[in-house]
């Protein structure tokens, strides 16, 4: 298992919506309700659906992906219930999609966090000259892709902080939690994970 770090929503104000969709002139009184929803709140819903399901009788039958690629799969026309995505992703969505407006409102707050193998020092993400800091010394960073809202305030950041050429030569495109488990067999120091 590994520590997380949180910088909290002072660091990335990514908010997570829930938007009701409605996709058919139809209402929809199926058992199923399918939802397409970010990895960040994964384990809440996990933790709620069993709870959910028993008091409504319903069955939710939920997709996990990556931000990207549920706006991807939203684009090409698939169909959900509901969806649960950051706003930024939402209005975008919209644009393409019908959405019902009534069904939109935040959830959540999700933070970026700092990722490190067990037993590794917590490091100082206080302050930004901290961070500054943590990135240059870290051998890898496993980031998500730029589309993504992580991996887009990423490169704000690094570029807030002066350090884009010093710092992208040691970023992993990949989602992070993947590449940290890959990273952390490999590096002899710690490295930073921002997902």
């Amino acid at each position: 298992m590994s520590a997380i770090v949180h910088r909290g929503a002072s660091l990335v104000r990514v908010a997570t919506a829930a938007l009701a969709l409605s996709f058919s002139l139809v209402p929809a009184f199926a058992e199923d309700i399918h939802l397409l929803c970010g990895g960040a709140p994964q384990r809440v819903i996990h933790a709620l659906t069993a709870e959910f399901e028993r008091q409504t009788g319903h069955r939710l039958v939920t997709t996990f992906a990556l931000v990207t690629v549920i706006q991807q799969k939203l684009a090409a026309g698939e169909k959900a219930d509901l969806v649960l995505l950051p706003m930024p992703l939402i209005a975008a969505v919209e644009k393409t999609t019908p959405m019902r407006a009534e069904g939109r409102g935040p959830l959540a707050r999700v933070g970026v966090s700092v990722i490190v193998p067990d037993g590794a020092a917590r490091p100082d993400i206080s302050t930004p000259s901290a961070v500054r800091k943590l990135l240059l010394d870290a051998r890898k960073i496993a980031v998500p892709q730029p589309t993504t809202p992580s991996g887009a305030h990423f490169n704000q950041m690094i570029a807030k902080l002066g350090i884009v050429d010093a710092v992208q030569a040691k970023v992993i495109i990949k989602a992070a939690l993947t590449a940290a488990a890959i990273l952390w067999r490999r590096a002899t120091r710690m490295l930073a994970c921002i997902c």
